[in-house]
Parts: C-alpha cells; structure tokens; sequence
C-alpha cells in the first residue's frame, strides 16, 4: 500500500470484500472464493478507500491507498 493497479489479497478464505469511498459508498463489491485474490483498482480515482473484509472468521477493515 499504497498501489496503481491491482491489490493482492493472500490467506484469505472464501468472503466478501467491499471498497468503500471517504463518503461511505460502496465503490466495488467482490466475493472471494480462493486463498489468492486478485484486485483490479486500476479504474478507482486516486485516494484513499477503506477496504471492509467479510469472512466466517469476523471483520476485517483496513485502509487502501490508491495512486
């Protein structure tokens, strides 16, 4: 972090992750189903975006930074 162009998720099981703008919208939605994900975040404006995890584990938020 910060990144331009794709984000690499690693040890995740499968879940839901959302990119949510400083205005607490939604931008991408995405369901992971492998342990290596892959992100395409090429298209986001840059700035910063909080990345919310959703897993049988809990929650996991944390901070992106885009280019």
């Amino acid at each position: 972090n910060p990144a331009n162009e794709t984000i690499i998720i690693d040890g995740l099981q499968a879940g839901k992750i959302d990119i949510i703008n400083l205005q607490g919208q939604v931008i991408k939605k995405l369901d992971v189903s492998n342990e290596k994900t892959s992100i395409d975040i090429s298209k986001l404006s840059g700035g910063v975006y909080t990345m919310k995890i959703k897993t049988n584990d809990g929650i996991i938020v944390k901070k992106l930074i885009k280019q």
